[in-house]
């Protein structure tokens, strides 16, 4: 009898850890959710902008390898993501020509495009601004080379500004997600005689585009 009852208690034990060995097998992995908010230069929350997910910076600036689908806000400015890990994730928000990539505000400020780890386990929330946006593209056949300096607000002394580049000849180079206004352009001629001060005027959605004397 002591033997039945002790293979019974064999038994008993051998179900208990196959049963713990089962659920531990099928216990899904932690997840979270991120609410992102987004809102125009009023902090007005904004309807109908569309929102995407990526997990490093280049992939985000290169628009590649997308985490899920592109959501579009709901009427209270919001785009919830489900079923994340609790990562860090890089993010753009966009309406019309309005992103939250702006790469230069005077005086040279960096907008949020990326998250802190997740926490696991409840709803994750941010607040991101998008503001009006362009570009602006230097063109360079003038079969000399030049120094380029420029600063975002044209009524800003140009030691105000940021030196960009030596462009040479034949070259260009483009700058994308820039605010739009008035931009003070100090171009030099390296080698040569040629100084100059522009002020040019970058439209929502427009690609400004400066030649080189």
């Amino acid at each position: 009898m002591a033997k039945f009852d002790a293979m019974n208690i064999y038994r008993v034990f051998l179900g208990v850890l196959l049963i713990c060995a089962c659920n531990k097998s099928s216990t899904p992995a932690s997840t979270t959710s991120l609410r992102i908010v987004v809102t125009d230069s009023n902090d007005n929350l904004l309807s109908g902008a569309s929102v995407k997910l990526y997990l490093t910076e280049a992939d985000m600036n290169n628009g590649s390898n997308q985490i899920g689908g592109t959501v579009v806000t709901d009427n209270g400015g919001a785009a919830l993501f489900d079923s994340l890990q609790p990562i860090n994730y890089f993010f753009s928000a966009s309406s019309g020509c309005m992103n939250n990539r702006i790469k230069t505000v005077f005086p040279f400020k960096t907008f949020d495009s990326t998250l802190v780890p997740l926490a696991s386990g409840w709803e994750n929330v941010v607040i991101t601004q998008v503001l009006p946006s362009g570009t602006i593209k230097y063109v360079n056949y003038s079969g000399n080379t030049y120094a380029i300096s420029w600063t975002e607000q044209a009524n800003q002394p140009i030691s105000g500004g940021k030196f960009l580049t030596n462009l040479n000849s034949n070259d260009s180079i483009t700058y994308m997600y820039e605010p739009v206004g008035e931009y003070k352009t100090k171009v030099v001629q390296l080698g040569g005689s040629y100084n100059n001060i522009r002020t040019d005027t970058l439209i929502c959605g427009d690609v400004l585009t400066i030649h080189l004397p």
